[in-house]
């Protein structure tokens, strides 16, 4: 070493002093959001974010510039069915077609929607679905002696990733089990709470508390109330009954006598025709 340094570097002073790094830009959202208040109070919001900023991020800090400045996020990508589109055409046709697609594209997704990567990616096709899931099922139900040769033909066609399954009868070729749709409990005590019904005010109601003390809970509010099933049955009114109307005396006279005249007119009428024809 130089005899000029040799004493620098026993000190460490100098060029062999350590290096401080400067210190990092600090109030950063606190000073971007001053950029989102009203003109007359972003001055003083300006001030109050950067003073307490490190010397050398002073300058930065109050033009809002650097690490300071208003943070824009990148456009989003445009245009990727237009461009996914494109794979589909001849090739002659497909520079034309990506160029169309690409051009309104931001330039920070060119190079992604030219060279189809990224977004711009044709989509990776659907998964085959499982085939033959009927077929398959009814296989369970076939005879012991002929379901291996009905468990054959039924997962012979299906897609491999789905043959195992098929072959087990598990996954989506399972049994599907339908859980048991659950009853309403049945009514009980119906004649005991309807005979409540006949008691005594004073008496009624712990004839219905005794009545209705063994019924299942979804029914203990039908049985207390007295609805439902335990409403009161009153028999159907029946219409009276109106005895026969009889005609009046001498009424059947009246009519036979009409009829004996009605009968003597027509004879006068034919003996007078044949007197005088």
């Amino acid at each position: 070493m130089a005899p000029q340094f040799r004493r620098a570097c026993t000190t460490g002073a100098g060029p062999y002093a350590a290096v401080t790094p400067p210190p990092a830009p600090t109030n950063v959202a606190q000073r971007r959001a001053c950029n989102t208040r009203p003109p007359d109070q972003r001055p003083a919001c300006i001030a109050a974010a950067c003073g307490p900023v490190a010397p050398n991020w002073q300058g930065a800090c109050r033009a809002g510039a650097g690490p300071y400045a208003a943070f824009t996020p990148p456009p989003p990508p445009t245009n990727v069915a237009s461009r996914r589109a494109c794979n589909a055409r001849p090739p002659d046709q497909r520079p034309a077609c990506i160029a169309a697609a690409c051009g309104p594209v931001a330039p920070n997704w060119r190079g992604a929607c030219q060279s189809g990567a990224g977004p711009y990616a044709a989509a990776p096709p659907r998964p085959p679905a499982p085939t033959n899931v009927a077929q398959r099922r009814a296989c369970n139900t076939a005879p012991p002696e002929q379901r291996g040769q009905c468990i054959a033909n039924a997962c012979r066609n299906v897609a491999p990733q789905f043959r195992q399954a098929c072959t087990s009868g598990s996954g989506p070729y399972a049994v599907v089990v339908r859980p048991p749709v659950p009853r309403p409990p049945a009514p009980v005590n119906v004649a005991a709470r309807r005979a409540c019904n006949t008691r005594p005010p004073d008496g009624r109601g712990a004839c219905i508390e005794a009545a209705c003390r063994n019924v299942p809970a979804p029914l203990q509010g039908a049985c207390r109330a007295g609805s439902g099933p335990y409403a009161l049955v009153r028999p159907p009114v029946r219409p009276p009954v109106r005895p026969p109307v009889r005609p009046p005396a001498g009424l059947q006279q009246l009519n036979t006598l009409r009829g004996e005249i009605g009968s003597r007119r027509n004879r006068a009428i034919a003996l007078c025709r044949q007197l005088y024809e």
